[in-house]
C-alpha cells in the first residue's frame, strides 16, 4: 500500500486544475485524485452559468472547506482572487469570500492568487480577447478588449504554469502553510500591444509591484513571460 500523501484536485479538467495534475504527476511524490463534474453532462460541455453565480460558488466553496476540516485535511491549497467591486465581479468576490472562510476555519492552507491568463489571447472560448484581421487595412490586426478593467499595467501569467506553484506549496508546507502565493510573471498594457518592441522597452516603468514578479520567479524560475508565450504560440494568436 502506497504511503504517498493523497491530493484531491478539484476541477481537474480545467485550465488550472489540469496544470496542477500535470505537475503533481511529473513530481511523482503524491497519490492524485482528480475530481470533476460528469464529463458527459451538458454543463461539462458548455459554459455553465452557475459557475459565475457568486452565491452558489460561495456555498460550494464553504462545503469544500467544511469537508476538509471534518476529514482532517493537512493542507488545503486554494486558488483565489482579490475582491472587486468597481464594477462588481462575482467570480472574483466569491473566491475572496471563500478564502476568508478558509482562513477563519483554521484548516492549514495556502492561498494561490492568480492573474490574467496569457492563454486568454489564444482560447477560442474567449473570443472577446482574440486578435483579428483589420476589416479595412490588409496586413493589419486589431485587438479589442472591452472586459479588461484597466489600460494597464495588467498583471498576467501562463495558466499552464499554475501547477508549479501548487506543487511548491505541497512540497514545502513549513514554508507555505498560512501563506499567500501571488503568481505574477509579467505586466502588460493594452495600448502598448500595437508596438511590442516599444512595450518591452518601457516595461520597466510599468512595474507597480516588481517585487512580486521576483517572488514568483523564486518559487518557479522557469515560469514564462508574455513575450515567451507569444513566441511559443504565435500560430494560435494571429488569425489565418
Amino acid at each position: 500500500m502506497s504511503t504517498k500523501p493523497i491530493i484531491a484536485v478539484t476541477g481537474a479538467t480545467g485550465a488550472q486544475g489540469g496544470s496542477v495534475v500535470k505537475f503533481l504527476l511529473k513530481d511523482g511524490g503524491f497519490q492524485i485524485r482528480a475530481l470533476t463534474r460528469n464529463v458527459d453532462s451538458d454543463a461539462a460541455k458548455d459554459w455553465d452559468p452557475a459557475v459565475f453565480n457568486e452565491e452558489k460558488e460561495v456555498v460550494q466553496g464553504k462545503l469544500l472547506v467544511d469537508a476538509a476540516k471534518s476529514a482532517g485535511v493537512k493542507h488545503f491549497v486554494y486558488s483565489t482572487l482579490e475582491e472587486w467591486n468597481t464594477p462588481k465581479v462575482e467570480h472574483f468576490n466569491a473566491k475572496f469570500r471563500i478564502n476568508n472562510y478558509l482562513i477563519e476555519s483554521g484548516v492549514p492552507r495556502t492561498s494561490i492568487y492568480t492573474d490574467f491568463y496569457f492563454e486568454n489571447f489564444s482560447n477560442p472560448a474567449m473570443d472577446v480577447f482574440a486578435i483579428k484581421k483589420h476589416p479595412s487595412q490588409p496586413g493589419s490586426f486589431v485587438a479589442e478588449w472591452p472586459t479588461l478593467w484597466s489600460d494597464g499595467p495588467i498583471p498576467g501569467y501562463a495558466v499552464a504554469d499554475t501547477g508549479a506553484y501548487v506543487l511548491a506549496a505541497f512540497k514545502d508546507p513549513s514554508r507555505f502553510v498560512a501563506q499567500d502565493i501571488k503568481i505574477l510573471t509579467d505586466l502588460f498594457a493594452a495600448e502598448l500591444h500595437g508596438n511590442m518592441e516599444s512595450f518591452y522597452k518601457t516595461n520597466g516603468t510599468l512595474n507597480r509591484e516588481p517585487h512580486k514578479i521576483e517572488e514568483a520567479k523564486q518559487i518557479y524560475p522557469e515560469a514564462i513571460t508574455l513575450r515567451e508565450f507569444v513566441k511559443a504560440n504565435i500560430g494560435k494568436l494571429l488569425p489565418q
